[in-house]
C-alpha cells in the first residue's frame, strides 16, 4: 500500500518519540482517527501537520476534531497536540494550554478554529489565535511528553 502524506509527517514525529529513552509503546484505539495516538499507555497525542516548510503554518480544528481531542483527554492522564510544521519540526502543546485558545472552551458543531504557528530563524515556536498567544521552545518535543 502506498504511503499517504500524513504517514510521512506523523512517522517523522513518532520517530522522534521512539528515540527517547523513556518511550515504551505507541498504540491506537480501534475507533481512533488517523491523528490520535497513545504513548506509553497513558499519554494522548493528537497530531496535525502542514506540509509547507516555511513559517507561518495554519492549522484548522473543527468540532469533530475537538471531540476526538476531548476523547483522548478522558482516556489519558495527559494529552498533547503536536503541530507538525513541515520539515521544521513539531510544536507540542499541552491540551490545557490549547483549550485557552478556544472561545468558551468548546467548539460548537459546524464551527472551526484557526491556529497559527510561526517561528523566526533560531527562535521558539509562537502559537497564536487572534490576541491570544504563547511560545513553545523548539527543543520541547518530544521531551514535553515524558515530563
Amino acid at each position: 500500500m502506498p504511503f499517504r502524506e500524513y504517514d510521512l509527517y506523523h512517522g517523522a514525529a513518532l520517530n522522534q518519540i521512539v528515540k527517547d529513552e523513556r518511550f515504551a509503546s505507541v498504540n491506537k484505539y480501534p475507533e481512533a482517527s488517523q491523528s490520535e495516538y497513545i504513548i506509553n499507555h497513558d499519554i494522548g497525542l493528537y497530531l496535525k501537520y502542514r506540509s509547507n516548510d516555511s513559517s507561518p503554518w495554519q492549522f484548522t480544528f473543527n468540532h469533530e476534531q475537538h471531540q476526538q481531542l476531548r476523547r483522548l483527554v478522558q482516556r489519558c492522564s495527559k494529552t498533547y497536540l503536536g503541530f507538525i510544521c513541515g520539515t521544521d519540526g513539531c510544536c507540542c502543546v499541552p491540551y490545557q494550554t490549547f483549550v485557552t485558545l478556544i472561545p468558551e472552551g468548546t467548539l460548537a458543531e459546524g464551527t472551526s478554529l484557526n491556529i497559527e504557528v510561526s517561528r523566526d530563524p533560531g527562535g521558539s515556536y509562537r502559537v497564536h489565535r487572534g490576541y491570544k498567544k504563547f511560545s513553545v521552545p523548539v527543543n520541547a518535543f518530544p521531551r514535553i511528553l515524558f515530563e
